[in-house]
């Protein structure tokens, strides 16, 4: 779900100038959230900026204690064990995972391969190597995902900031207990929201977090899933028209724009640099994107041939492609919905297109494709929250509430309490 952010260095000198967001103790009872950040890594180095201390659940004894900045390695060793390298020590180690890292006190942040994170760090058993998990409070998970997604904005943003704070929020809380496997609920990219941990956070989304701490998006009382992307370019796409999942009534599509205003020049994300884009391919280029792309997206196999033709076999309302189809001299493929982004990959970077709302034109040389040229609207999916919409209408002056209900319509915001832990 990441959002590419340009910050101008005067910005960030700024923000580095100000002084610190003061940040309260986390509630007792705070939810936790697990967030994979390596999965089969053969080694890990951690360390941290104050004592900290090694678990072994396996091993009888007490837990390894190390002090401020030393670094310990820790290699997979196959069939779920690893072995430590402590510091200024030939000899390792070796233990069976899981094993846990944290800090001696809750201020303390640990590292993984020079990064730092709050919270503690688990080490469990993956397929073929070492997966790293930082299990944290959710709030401070939130510090170290809302500047990744929305950006490191100034002050005439922060509504947009509060509305991504609770949106990454809701989205967070959905998920756990719920996650992908049973050793994390999340993963740290765009597969889920981008983390960075400690290193990422900042004062003004800091106090964004903090002003709207424990606030999610309900509907009809339960927890929406609350998507978000980039830039809709003008008109946000409803989930069944992208994804092969279930209708949600607070997830169809909505113009991007104030009433009786353009979607076409007066959207609230015209100022993106995604709003409008053309793409061009030529036609080796593009018969070598498709040969990796196709199969992928597919599933299986294909014998790709020279391709004769592309077409868009029609639009969703929110102009986003139903169906591309593609003709070779091997076959025909047709890709459904948000697929085509990551069919039509970008020439050069490899980069999934820009979006799925845009029409293509095709010159054809010998009965072979040549050239496709794309023009297009738009950054990401399109589902839920337009962050660069979201943007604008902080500048016009909408508060969070007034820009989630926009692009979530229907859905109410509560502040869920915490429980005392049992």
């Amino acid at each position: 779900m990441h959002r590419y952010w340009k910050i101008a260095v005067l910005i960030a000198f700024i923000a580095g100038c100000a002084p610190a967001q003061k940040w309260r103790k986390a509630p007792s009872g705070i939810p936790a959230v697990r967030v994979l950040l390596v999965e089969n890594a053969s080694s890990v180095t951690v360390s941290a900026d104050g004592p900290f201390r090694l678990s072994f659940p396996g091993r009888n004894g007490p837990a390894d204690v190390f002090p401020s900045g030393a670094a310990v390695r820790i290699e997979w060793a196959g069939s779920g064990r690893v072995r430590v390298f402590r510091p200024a020590e030939e000899a390792s180690s070796e233990h069976p995972l899981p094993l846990y890292v944290g800090g001696t006190d809750r201020q303390t942040a640990v590292s993984v391969n020079g990064k730092p994170y709050r919270g503690k760090i688990n080490l469990a058993r993956g397929g073929s190597g070492i997966l790293v998990v930082n299990a944290l409070d959710i709030e401070s998970y939130l510090r170290g995902v809302v500047p990744c997604e929305i950006g490191y904005l100034q002050e005439e943003k922060i509504e947009a900031v509060k509305a991504q704070a609770i949106a990454a929020r809701t989205y967070a809380r959905k998920r756990l207990g719920n996650g992908k496997s049973e050793d994390y609920d999340l993963v740290a990219t765009v597969a889920d929201q981008v983390y960075k941990g400690k290193s990422a956070e900042h004062r003004l989304s800091d106090r964004a977090i903090l002003e709207t701490e424990g606030i999610v998006a309900v509907h009809r009382r339960k927890l929406i899933d609350a998507y978000y992307s980039s830039t809709c370019g003008g008109r946000t796409a409803a989930i069944r028209d992208v994804w092969e999942k279930g209708d949600a009534p607070y997830l169809r599509g909505v113009r991007d724009c104030a009433q009786g205003k353009s979607e076409n020049n007066e959207a609230y994300c015209r100022n993106s640099p995604y709003f409008k884009w053309t793409v061009t391919w030529e036609g080796a280029e593009l018969a070598k994107i498709l040969s990796r792309s196709l199969p992928v997206a597919l599933g299986k196999k294909i014998e790709m041939g020279e391709i004769k033709d592309i077409r868009v076999r029609g639009t969703h309302r929110c102009g986003r492609v139903k169906t591309l189809e593609i003709r070779t001299t091997r076959g025909k493929h047709r890709i459904h919905g948000d697929k085509v982004r990551w069919v039509l990959r970008q020439p050069g970077n490899g980069k999934a297109l820009w979006s799925a709302r845009f029409k293509i034109k095709v010159k054809r040389s010998g009965g072979r494709v040549s050239r496709v040229v794309a023009t297009g609207r738009g950054f990401g999916h399109g589902v839920g929250l337009c962050q660069e919409g979201a943007i604008q209408m902080s500048r016009d002056g909408k508060r969070y509430d007034q820009i989630l209900k926009h692009y979530y319509p229907g859905i109410h915001l509560e502040r869920i309490p915490y429980k005392p832990v049992s």
